[in-house]
């Protein structure tokens, strides 16, 4: 049987490395394109200021292993392989674990799921893949997550099928589609209660983020640097 993962992962470029990237887009692009379909069903590159945000989605195998697939999701440093010379060390996770290039950020808030291949299957064509990004202020950052948590799992109300914001430190990444795509989640609430407010502007979400000097928004629109789907 195989599963459906969607992974968001945070990478870092210092100025000096810029050229390398920019010089292993094709390279990259290449390597994504020969495992559409398989083992990949689609991959975004977004940048903003020298930070680098990916989206992916992909197959893995759960629990018989049909042939090709693998037992989880990728090591990004693996699925990304021609990025790595150009991307800044973060410290590993425990003593023990060695450098990383990226970080995998935290899955804080989405309204659906996939529960198979054929129910996320993308219905029309998608005219837009956008990448946000916001700055939590650090004391609002557990109540962010109350409240996007509430929201999805009690269903407050519903949303893009496809949206999903991760969290890391206080930065937050979203991805979109556009169209957007409004469905019941087929799969089961994880939570019973209802104790999320009835009117959602009570939340006070724009409270939690710290503004942007020159948007009115939460959440800014970055730059989309490589899109690969089947």
């Amino acid at each position: 049987m195989e599963t459906i993962y969607r992974k968001q992962w945070r990478g870092f470029v210092e100025a000096h490395n810029e050229g390398l990237f920019e010089g292993a887009k094709d390279p990259c692009r290449n390597l994504l394109a020969g495992q559409l379909g398989t083992k990949l069903l689609g991959l975004c590159i977004y940048r903003w200021k020298g930070n680098v945000f990916v989206y992916c989605e992909g197959l893995c195998a759960s629990p018989n292993l049909p042939a090709g697939l693998p037992e989880g999701p990728p090591d990004p440093h693996d699925l990304l392989e021609p990025l790595s010379p150009a991307l800044s060390i973060w410290p590993g996770e425990t003593e023990d674990a060695g450098p990383r290039r990226w970080i995998e950020m935290m899955d804080v808030f989405h309204f659906n799921e996939p529960t198979g291949r054929e129910h996320w299957r993308r219905k029309a064509p998608v005219e837009e893949r956008i990448g946000k990004v916001g700055v939590l202020k650090p004391e609002a950052v557990a109540s962010y997550i109350y409240y996007h948590y509430g929201l999805q799992e009690e269903r407050t109300f519903g949303g893009d099928k496809y949206e999903i914001i991760a969290l890391h430190e206080n930065l937050l990444f979203g991805y979109f589609e556009r169209p957007e795509v409004v469905e019941t989640p087929l799969y089961t609430p994880r939570l019973s209660t209802k104790s999320m407010p009835e009117n959602w502007r009570d939340a006070k979400i724009p409270d939690h983020f710290i503004r942007w000097p020159d948007l009115p928004v939460s959440l800014r629109p970055i730059d989309l640097w490589l899109s690969v789907w089947e």
